[in-house]
């Protein structure tokens, strides 16, 4: 419920600033992939990127939620403050988090190639056919696992955070970054949710989106050196259907 999700009266994780501090938060984050992408060789089509960066866009929208529950749980009714937890639940998304989703990604693959179940063999090929369109129905089969490897891995977190050795140490190391902004709810939940999330976010989808988009690089730079010419020859076609002085291009 909203009550519990608040939590306590110094660290409101759900109030109207929360969520305009959340909105900027996803802006800058996913600004950092459209940055990535033009330092790319090859280059992915708009198309092809937009189907990489939509699956960790889905995976995002849910570890936010699932680190407000877990933040709810070990920070919430006066346990600890939500705001270290909903940092440490971030913290530890990056830390532990990427490499076993690293890790589970190339689990599917293998098991994928095993069982010969093509939308999963290759993760950011979305067509056995180089010259074919992207089809839907793998980048919905891809998304979906990424999905559930990504709440798997909130719920191996969570079964860490019930260990009360690590719990112990993982608040401690939460309220000690915290500790310059603990007289400030503002302040705070800036600090929980753009300063570090903003550094660790921009991190950890550069080097997601490293092992989501498609592996084999001559096979990309052969699909765009393809779709390259098939668009200077669309080209050429419109412009000599256009003008007489130019209708040999289209001949």
């Amino acid at each position: 419920s909203t009550q519990l999700l608040r939590m306590s009266e110094d660290c409101d994780l759900l109030g109207p600033f929360s969520w305009l501090v959340q909105f900027v938060l996803v802006f800058l984050s996913f600004s950092s992939l459209v940055l990535k992408r033009y330092f790319e060789f090859p280059r992915r089509h708009w198309i092809v990127w937009l189907m990489d960066t939509s699956k960790q866009a889905a995976a995002a929208t849910s570890e936010h939620f699932i680190n407000l529950l877990l933040a709810s749980l070990f920070g919430g009714d006066g346990k600890g403050d939500p705001c270290v937890w909903y940092f440490v639940s971030g913290f530890m998304g990056f830390a532990f988090g990427t490499p076993f989703a690293y890790v589970m990604v190339q689990v599917v693959s293998k098991i994928a190639k095993r069982f010969h179940i093509a939308p999963l063999i290759d993760t950011g090929v979305y067509n056995s056919d180089e010259d074919g369109p992207p089809l839907i129905s793998w980048w919905a089969t891809q998304c979906t696992t990424w999905l559930l490897i990504i709440v798997l891995q909130r719920i191996c977190i969570g079964l860490l955070f019930s260990v009360d050795g690590i719990h112990h140490v993982l608040g401690i190391f939460g309220s000690w970054v915290l500790w310059p902004v603990q007289t400030s709810e503002s302040l705070k939940i800036i600090a929980v949710m753009i300063i570090l999330p903003v550094s660790i976010n921009c991190l950890e989808f550069w080097i997601q989106d490293n092992f989501l988009m498609e592996q084999d690089k001559k096979r990309r730079i052969r699909r765009e050196s393809r779709a390259s010419s098939s668009m200077l020859h669309m080209s050429s076609l419109e412009l000599g259907a256009a003008s007489p002085r130019y209708k040999h291009l289209s001949d």
